[in-house]
């Protein structure tokens, strides 16, 4: 598997919005004050989006349910990682050169309204 990831705040994510307009200011600001200008205390897991997608690496495989089950059921048991609303997607291994996306009708995705949600 090739696994590619991305993150997506709402636009109610609140928690991360100072660091944003921080950064946005001032690129070469220091990672401690990036880091101290993040207010916890209004962090929302379901306004954290994290979008994991992961392909099968031999040219001809289809996506695995197999696999997909296995790598879901330890999403979900993670304690590990980031707070936040998981979606999973397991492709086959072709990945469109202009757009980046891999999904295809035969990709297995977990995601609206079923996410993986970790507090």
């Amino acid at each position: 598997m090739t696994p590619y990831y991305f993150i997506a705040l709402t636009s109610k994510e609140e928690a991360i919005k100072p660091v944003y307009d921080l950064y946005k200011n001032n690129p070469g600001e220091s990672l401690q004050n990036l880091r101290n200008a993040y207010e916890e205390s209004l962090f929302e897991s379901k306004n954290f989006k994290i979008n994991i997608q992961l392909f099968m690496s031999d040219k001809q495989a289809k996506p695995s349910q197999d696999l997909f089950d296995q790598v879901t059921k330890e999403l979900e048991e993670m304690n590990s990682i980031p707070k936040g609303t998981y979606s999973f997607s397991l492709n086959d291994n072709f990945i469109d050169k202009q757009s980046s996306e891999g999904a295809k009708d035969n990709s297995l995705k977990r995601g609206f309204p079923d996410y993986i949600i970790k507090e």
